[in-house]
């Protein structure tokens, strides 16, 4: 259905469709789909001059590519989507972009890039009022520290994260922040 409404230029059908197919395409690891239908996205978005959906099929292009370890794609899929947001002002774009940068750098083991790009995420999640973002780039950021073997400051940078997803209710991230303090913990003795 996808190709179809992309071969026929039915732009809004390409858009809502990428992004109905987003929680299926990553559940179930269909990665290459994903990447194949946000580059149609992107595209749709292009010629309907839609702003945050261009952004959103170029940022979530390169999370697919992240996942699949084609990292110079999704730097450059990244890059070109934050250049993209600061230019038109999407501040939530430039956020979610700062944070797969982020993302990949830690995947890079370039954890003093990774943390510049994702506390300038969490600062913008935070002056945007999204707190669920704010969980996500603390959750992320502790990474950094538990990589480097300082589990301390993870289990720190955890429990803030957890202490947000536990009051949003945020069942699943805060599971998965909740495994890592484990881990963190174990790790530390």
């Amino acid at each position: 259905s996808l190709r179809t409404a992309y071969e026929r230029g039915m732009w809004p059908t390409v858009v809502a469709y990428s992004q109905m197919l987003t929680d299926a395409w990553f559940a179930r690891g269909h990665l290459s789909d994903a990447r194949q239908g946000y580059q149609w996205a992107a595209e749709a978005a292009e010629a309907l001059e839609d702003h945050e959906a261009y952004a959103s099929s170029l940022i979530q292009w390169g999370q697919a590519c992240i996942e699949q370890g084609d990292y110079d794609e999704a730097e450059k899929r990244l890059s070109s989507s934050l250049q993209f947001c600061k230019g038109t002002g999407y501040q939530t774009g430039a956020a979610s972009a700062q944070f797969f940068l982020g993302r990949l750098a830690i995947e890079r083991a370039d954890y003093d890039q990774a943390q510049l790009l994702l506390e300038e995420s969490m600062r913008a999640r935070e002056r945007l009022g999204d707190r669920l973002g704010t969980a996500e780039a603390l959750y992320q950021m502790a990474s950094i520290p538990y990589y480097r073997q300082n589990f301390e400051r993870a289990e720190y940078l955890l429990k803030q994260a957890a202490a947000i997803q536990k009051a949003l209710g945020d069942k699943s991230g805060h599971i998965r922040t909740l495994r890592r303090f484990a881990d963190a913990t174990l790790a530390r003795g």
